[in-house]
């Protein structure tokens, strides 16, 4: 799209979004709900999903797509559908119309790969590693992120660009809270991959007119903030991310039924 306003110094903005990757993590608990509520409708969110990966080109929309891929193809299908993907993404390559070099340079973390979103992924994990071990594990404490002592990637990544790319919020949430938090952020980064994995199982046995409707929206939501805590976030005060933290603190998680018996 054509950028304008206050948008002519972004890179790829998609209104009212500041890039793709924003859009997409807004995108992906509406369209999982509407998947979840219209099943008959369903697999026509695929194709969408996919689209907006291809297109844009993004990562994480592509990520999105296999997670709901997961949850809406029924088991004995799962094995066909995966098939399929890789059929598909064989081809890729061979699609001039699709950017394959920037879906390799982002999946390939290697030190010899100087694509930017790949040095700045690898930096967030390099920050998070260097305040624990600098911290003693206590971390820098909160909104702090950014005055850790920088490593090989920051220093690589100021030399080539000239500028200190997403040094106060790690480019994924994992890393802000490991930075800041220390020993407490790695628990809670198990924490939700913990409830991450179990909201999954509970989605994909779940019929939406009969579940319970908090442990319907805190299973998505759970599943967005795992896509904001280890692919791509927009710090602590993503709606998602507010959402899970409310359900959490009102004690709302259906640990004692539903969720748990899944």
């Amino acid at each position: 799209m054509t950028a304008f306003g206050a948008y002519l110094d972004l890179n790829k903005p998609v209104f009212p979004f500041a890039e793709p990757s924003h859009f997409a993590l807004a995108y992906f608990p509406f369209s999982l709900l509407y998947m979840l509520k219209e099943k008959s409708n369903a697999f026509l969110v695929l194709p969408i999903t996919l689209i907006f990966g291809i297109s844009f080109p993004n990562l994480t929309f592509v990520i999105i797509f296999f997670i709901q891929l997961l949850i809406l193809a029924p088991l004995r299908y799962l094995f066909f559908s995966f098939t399929l993907v890789l059929c598909i993404s064989l081809l890729i390559p061979f699609l001039e119309f699709i950017d394959f070099d920037y879906f390799t340079s982002r999946i390939i973390f290697d030190p010899s790969n100087m694509n930017i979103s790949n040095l700045v992924y690898l930096k967030g994990w390099e920050a998070a590693y260097i305040a624990l071990s600098d911290s003693f594990f206590l971390g820098m404490g909160f909104q702090n992120m950014g005055f850790e002592r920088t490593g090989y990637y920051s220093d690589l990544l100021f030399l080539i660009y000239k500028g200190e790319l997403n040094r106060y919020d790690g480019s994924f949430l994992a890393s802000k809270i490991i930075v800041e938090f220390g020993f407490l952020g790695v628990l809670f980064s198990i924490f939700v991959t913990w409830q991450s994995l179990k909201s999954y199982l509970f989605l994909r046995a779940t019929k939406f007119c009969e579940g319970d409707l908090v442990s319907i929206i805190y299973a998505v939501v759970t599943l967005a903030v795992f896509v904001e805590l280890f692919f791509r976030g927009i710090s602590y005060f993503s709606p998602n991310f507010i959402v899970f933290l409310v359900l959490v603190a009102k004690n709302s998680i259906p640990f004692r039924n539903k969720l748990n018996a899944s």
